[in-house]
């Protein structure tokens, strides 16, 4: 069973009279409370782990974001997810830099330590593309859960990357939308919200920005990987995006969830074990 913190616990007791009393403005915060990340601190590991990477500053759509460097070998510019953090790649940072690769990601913005309070796919995009440009020898990109579907938005529109490993990818729009009402415990009305907001700020339709329809132009060499336990993305998306591309290399794996697929040894060295066969492969 899922564990919500305070903010959306009370959310989630408030928003059903909302939507009874006050069903179009439910609806508005709805689409608002969509691009508004819950935004948690550092975990103690993740404060230890903080001063052995190089911080610093860049520029994104116009927005100062924090960017983490660990390593001297070819990059790998990993993507957090929703609510995430970059210091939530800290067991597959030192993996990497053990295997002779760099580390490099950021906290996108109203996440981590970039400053903002909304957020959305878009800005998520313009990091990944921003902080990529500056590196030297990018081998790979890592998208953790929305973090792959920026980099997948981005290789639709354009962006060319060597290779992508997707770590527990949400791909089908209506699951998305769906888990969403679940997570604010809202009825399925609220998504008219969310599909409105994206039409009005964005002048796209929210199906059309999801990796359901964007993965199709990933033709670069693709690990994926999904635990079985994902209570936040099915493990049946996974199946998706198998059936979009055929000549990914997608894994399932027993006893992971959406989080635990970013430290578990089993999903770590199957990442680096991919990577080094690639580079294997290439030189």
């Amino acid at each position: 069973m899922r564990k919500y913190p305070f903010p959306l616990n009370a959310i989630r007791s408030i928003f059903p009279i909302l939507e009874t009393l006050a069903p179009g403005f439910a609806r508005s915060w709805a689409a608002r409370l969509f691009v508004t990340p819950v935004r948690y601190g550092f975990t103690e590991k993740e404060q230890a782990f903080l001063p052995k990477l190089e911080q610093f500053e860049f520029e994104a759509a116009g927005r100062k974001v924090m960017g983490y460097r660990m390593g001297d070998g070819p990059e790998v510019v990993c993507v957090h997810g929703w609510a995430g953090r970059a210091m939530q790649f800290r067991v597959l940072a030192e993996a990497l830099v053990e295997h002779g690769y760099s580390f490099v990601s950021f906290d996108a913005w109203g996440h981590g330590q970039s400053a903002g309070k909304q957020s959305d796919l878009f800005e998520f995009s313009a990091g990944f593309e921003a902080l990529y440009g500056q590196c030297k020898d990018p081998i790979a990109v890592v998208g953790h859960s929305l973090g792959l579907a920026a980099v997948g938005w981005s290789v639709h529109q354009g962006f060319q990357i060597p290779a992508l490993i997707s770590l527990a990818a949400p791909v089908v729009a209506q699951d998305i939308l769906d888990d969403f009402c679940k997570i604010i415990n809202a009825s399925p009305k609220a998504q008219e919200g969310v599909r409105k907001r994206a039409v009005e700020k964005y002048d796209i339709e929210f199906d059309d920005a999801v990796l359901e329809a964007t993965f199709h132009s990933v033709q670069c060499p693709v690990l994926a990987l999904h635990g079985e336990r994902d209570q936040d993305a099915p493990v049946s998306h996974l199946d998706v995006l198998k059936s979009i591309n055929a000549n990914i290399d997608a894994r399932k794996i027993p006893d992971l969830g959406h989080r635990g697929i970013l430290k578990s040894p089993v999903s770590i060295g199957m990442v680096t074990e991919w990577l080094n066969g690639m580079k294997s492969s290439v030189q």
